[in-house]
């Protein structure tokens, strides 16, 4: 006999109350000599007996009905005999169900703990000689058709993988691993907990099935589950700078009914903040936002965990990393010097760059160098050029700047005013450019942004109208430009006439971006504007490639991190959650990229080179499927009903026993009812003795 719900167990404690009543208030009679009465002591010895007897019965039936009644709410069940009647062995493919939403415990035991029992009832009540194979689908393993013994111990050593998995493919791989023409009948039994994502695409259809073959669905769920995930979190920037916010936003949602829960940012540790999370009115999703800030550069490993943890805590927590890069060294070329500060053509990039007096926590370092002397500086110890309203370059400097962009680096050009068009043409030019400048500059109208690109990581920042606003600019002169070269150059930003405003091309491992308006409030007042500082800042960081890099994947998946050229002969080494070697990898040539799937447990993991005396990072984070997280359960008549060529039974969820499990067999009947009706009749009797002892 087990119980459905053996937490309520607890509640017969209470059965104790009618004795603590009897011991704290029975009667305790006073002793009080009276000669006249001595000839009935004789009497009374024979009666004491006897109410004695009725006082403990009394006791005895009032306990019992308490019993009884948390019993029957305990939801008690009996298993019933074997199945198998004939002995013929079989072939079996057992399909235990190992996705980490098994791992869902409400009130006790897991629902991967009742499959693997209900798997172990199937194997041992196998007729003797049958062949099994085990399939772990979430893990994508198989044993191959074993005995039952071996299987056995495989079950045994089974555990909820961090993956989700399919069961329609599932049972299809059992189905192909049992073969044909075995003479033997083929049976097929499906342990999960009959969730809607598991059970995309339906039972499928299995071929060849004959009259003896069987499909057993087998449910160890059970109705009204409940549960809170972390279904996402958006990292902003992905890759930020040292001492610069970052923006960490996580989306819960609930199966069934929301309860209010707290939801704690960790950074390397320490824990960084707190807040409520409530589902949002009429839904049930809620959206949490944090802002931390990495303190130095390097790798970090951040982590948004709900409190308290739930029924299944694998999924209340979601793992983060960043690769924060110290301040961008940055080289500004100046095309027109000025004595006036505010007329030079360099002074608002300087200003919005690294403004004055945060010098410790600038996130640029910024050199400027004038037009004449930039060509002889090494290009090498930078990561972007800014070429602010430049006259000319020579071939040489062109054919300079385009190996700065071949090997990463970034070319950032605000055409003014002191822009030759002549010499911006020349195909060397063009060749690092992707552009083809207008002869002369176009004025006398005032012009807006239109963002072509919304999706743009320089220009995603503006939408509806966020950091000022890039609509909001004037400008009254322009450089027209056209894309020019193979590939095409891309327009992700225009004027508001629809000629490009900016023009963007990849060279290389670099990029190159056109801005055809000046940096400085010549012919714009695009610097004034609140919108300046953020969009040369993102512009930056997207010419240094901070932008567009993976930091999150799924258990179980393939991981890419991009590294730098510097680990293409340092052998990096892979380390996992806990700072846990895992194993040497190998640089993929040409690409500077590293390819592992050691990603079975979720946390952040580290790629680490040593290059120039220095160890060198690079992290990722790895978090579980948070479709697993869903419990929604799918229509189990419907799914059993499904055509699949084969004959389909289902067990009465919740199955816990091979015996209540299969329908044919003899079934799992429940005792709650014959407990509530033994409690009643017993309460009847109380009352009925009870009654009469008053009399």
């Amino acid at each position: 006999m087990e119980f459905l719900t053996p937490g309520l167990l607890g509640l017969s404690a209470v059965a104790s109350a009618p004795i603590l009543v009897h011991l704290l208030f029975r009667p305790r009679p006073k002793v009080q000599p009276f000669p006249t009465i001595a000839l009935l002591k004789k009497s009374l010895k024979r009666t004491r007996a006897f109410w004695r007897i009725r006082h403990w019965l009394l006791l005895a039936m009032r306990v019992a009905v308490l019993l009884l009644f948390v019993w029957a709410l305990a939801r008690p069940v009996f298993e019933g005999a074997s199945r198998f009647v004939s002995g013929a062995p079989v072939s079996a493919a057992i399909v235990l169900d190992d996705s980490y939403r098994m791992s869902y415990a409400p009130g006790g035991g897991s629902r991967f703990e009742r499959g693997r029992q209900l798997a172990l009832d199937v194997v041992r009540g196998l007729p003797s000689g049958s062949d099994v194979v085990l399939l772990l689908p979430a893990r994508g393993e198989s044993t191959g058709l074993l005995s039952a013994a071996a299987v056995e111990s495989a079950i045994l050593a089974a555990s909820p993988s961090p993956r989700i998995a399919l069961l329609g493919p599932a049972i299809e791989r059992g189905w192909m691993e049992l073969g044909t023409g075995t003479g033997r009948g083929r049976e097929v039994y499906c342990i999960s907990d009959a969730s809607e994502t598991a059970w995309e695409g339906g039972v499928p259809r299995l071929a060849a099935a004959q009259p003896q073959d069987r499909l057993f669905l087998l449910d160890v769920g059970s109705d009204g589950p409940r549960n809170a995930t972390i279904v996402s979190l958006r990292v902003h920037p992905p890759c930020p700078l040292a001492n610069e916010p970052v923006e960490v936003t996580a989306t819960v949602r609930w199966t069934g009914e929301p309860t209010p829960r707290a939801a704690e940012v960790v950074l390397d540790g320490q824990k960084k903040g707190q807040e409520d999370v409530v589902a949002d009115p009429g839904s049930r999703s809620a959206t949490v936002r944090f802002v931390v800030s990495p303190e130095t550069g390097g790798t970090h490993s951040g982590v948004v965990r709900l409190l308290p943890s739930d029924d299944l805590p694998v999924d209340d927590a979601r793992a983060f990393a960043l690769n924060a890069d110290d301040a961008i060294p940055v080289l500004v070329v100046d095309g027109a010097p000025s004595s006036d500060t505010q007329r030079d053509e360099a002074f608002f990039l300087v200003t919005a760059l690294a403004p004055p007096g945060l010098s410790k926590r600038q996130t640029m370092r910024v050199t400027v160098s004038p037009v004449e002397e930039f060509e002889r500086l090494d290009l090498s110890a930078f990561r972007v050029v800014l070429l602010a309203n430049v006259p000319e370059v020579s071939s040489e400097g062109w054919n300079k700047l385009g190996a700065f962009a071949e090997a990463g680096g970034g070319i950032g050009a605000f055409l003014g005013d002191k822009v030759r068009p002549e010499r911006w043409n020349l195909p060397e030019a063009r060749r690092v450019t992707g552009v083809l400048v207008g002869d002369l500059p176009v004025g006398g109208q005032e012009l807006h942004f239109a963002i072509q690109d919304r999706t743009h990581p320089v220009l995603a920042q503006f939408e509806m109208g966020k950091n000022g606003g890039l609509q909001n600019p004037v400008t009254q002169a322009f450089q027209p430009m056209e894309p020019d070269g193979e590939p095409r150059p891309s327009v992700p930003l225009a004027w508001s006439n629809g000629q490009a405003a900016m023009v963007e091309s990849a060279k290389g491992k670099g990029k190159v971006a056109v801005l055809g308006t000046s940096a400085d409030a010549d012919w714009t007042d695009l610097p004034r504007n609140a919108c300046f500082l953020p969009f040369v800042h993102q512009l930056v960081k997207h010419l240094a490639g901070l932008h567009g890099a993976a930091t999150e994947f799924t258990a179980g998946d393939v991981a890419t991190v991009a590294v730098d050229p510097s680990a293409q002969h340092a052998s990096p080494t892979l380390f996992g959650p806990g700072h846990q070697r895992i194993r040497a990898l190998a640089v993929e040539p040409g690409s500077y990229l590293v390819t592992f799937q050691d990603t079975e447990e979720p946390g952040t993991y580290e790629v680490m080179w040593e290059a120039d005396q220095q160890v060198r990072k690079k992290a990722v984070a790895v978090n579980v499927d948070p479709r697993g997280g869903d419990l929604s359960r799918c229509d189990w008549k419907a799914l059993s009903a499904s055509p699949s060529g084969i004959a389909v039974e289902t067990a009465t969820p919740p199955a816990r026993s091979l015996s209540g499990a299969i329908s044919g067999g003899a079934s799992e009947r429940s005792l709650a009812g014959p407990l509530l009706t033994a409690a009643l009749g017993l309460l009847a009797l109380e009352l009925l003795v009870a009654g009469r002892q008053n009399v």
